[in-house]
């Protein structure tokens, strides 16, 4: 029998009342999996809902609709979060900021001691010695040098490496990092990319990587998962989606990112999130759009196996003809 998947995501759907009493659609019926030890990357521009869906599955928003199941235990998502400290032990989130996740006041052994103490990882003489084990295995060494640091005394790069080793403390399965490099430097992206790769191979995590760089996630995931206006465009493989997306919301954002002209224009606008009418919430800028696309959702295609996109008409850029 083949193992059930770590997170299982279905239909999840998230709401947000505006204080005008409009109604802000972060998320509408979101599905994928991810499996033990795997890297799966949610990307698309800001306001696509990608840290909704992270902060969903950490249990620190409420949902209004779907299904998260962790290890085949589905969460209460539309009740409030609570303490949960099993599921606080599985899932763990790395923050995009660690200045503003890490407590000034604070030495770096009261960040790592606390989740250590908290779990049952170590009794009161071990914390120490297991803090700066931790800071060891995440390339702050020797660890023991660090301990007695507070935030600001540590660059920004050493301060995600401690936000890293406070997410390993409980020993969890799965990792949500969000947008886990996007405030240091350039030079310090790819080491902090090397280390998680290595520390979900060494410890077999499953990583949910919550991220604008499409450059990243093609190096570090395993799958990917495109989002627009909080849905699903395309999934599936992270090479194959990249180098031949199919939907034309991917082929833009490949285009962007690549610094090269797309295609065909997207016309201007901004994801239709408040509010939103029926139909593809790309329609509306969609270069290929036909009228179908905007009076119900499309259904998802399969372009390959595990591979597919919510578009009535799915196809991939024609190859540039050969001189």
């Amino acid at each position: 029998m083949a193992e059930a998947p770590l997170l299982e995501v279905d239909g999840l759907t998230v709401r947000f009342r505006r204080p005008d009493g409009r109604i802000l659609r972060a998320n509408h019926d979101v599905a994928f999996r991810l499996h033990r030890g795997e890297v799966v990357a949610l990307v698309g521009e800001s306001g696509s809902g990608k840290s909704t869906i992270g902060r969903v599955v950490a249990r620190l928003l409420a949902a209004q609709g779907g299904e998260v199941r962790v290890e085949g235990r589905a969460l209460p998502i539309t009740t409030r979060p609570g303490r949960e400290r099993a599921h606080r032990a599985a899932v763990q989130l790395i923050f995009q900021d660690p200045y503003a996740s890490l407590n000034p006041v604070h030495t770096i052994l009261h960040h790592l001691a606390r989740p250590l103490r908290i779990h049952g990882k170590a009794g009161r003489g071990e914390l120490r010695d297991r803090a700066a084990a931790l800071l060891d295995a995440v390339g702050l060494a020797p660890g023991a040098s660090f301990l007695d640091r507070r935030p600001h005394a540590l660059s920004g790069g050493q301060r995600q490496r401690v936000a890293i080793a406070r997410a390993l403390a409980p020993a969890p399965r799965l990792l949500v990092a969000d947008e886990p490099t996007a405030s240091l430097d350039v030079s310090v992206r790819m080491e902090v990319l090397e280390l998680l790769r290595r520390l979900q191979r060494e410890h077999q995590l499953g990583v949910l990587l919550i991220t604008h760089d499409l450059a990243g996630a093609r190096w570090l995931a395993d799958r990917i998962v495109v989002l627009y206006a909080g849905q699903v465009m395309e999934q599936g493989p992270a090479d194959a989606v990249l180098a031949q997306p199919h939907h034309p919301y991917t082929q833009l954002l490949v285009a962007a990112a690549s610094h090269r002209p797309g295609p065909l224009p997207a016309a201007p606008g901004l994801p239709p999130v408040i509010d939103p009418a029926p139909g593809c919430p790309f329609s509306a800028r969609c270069p290929r759009a036909r009228p179908a696309c905007s009076t119900a959702d499309p259904a998802a295609v399969a372009i390959a196996p595990g591979w597919t996109a919510r578009c009535v008409d799915p196809a991939p850029l024609p190859r540039p003809a050969s001189p």
